[in-house]
């Protein structure tokens, strides 16, 4: 039977591939900033203006 024994002195330190906690938090915190400053642009969603997307064409068109 061959043991193959490394000690773990001898062994590289494990590389890491996970993104800093300090980058997700900053790219979640960009996205939402985006969303809320688009969504203050386009207006609130009311039924009037619903109706006239719905009538142009732009939701629930077929491609």
């Amino acid at each position: 039977m061959t043991v193959d024994h490394t000690p773990t002195h001898c062994a590289p330190a494990p590389v890491s591939r996970e993104l800093p906690r300090w980058l997700l938090l900053t790219m979640g915190g960009g996205g939402l900033a985006l969303m809320v400053a688009y969504l203050r642009r386009a207006g609130p969603i009311t039924g009037g203006r619903f109706m006239q997307a719905w009538t142009r064409g732009y939701l629930g068109r077929d491609t």
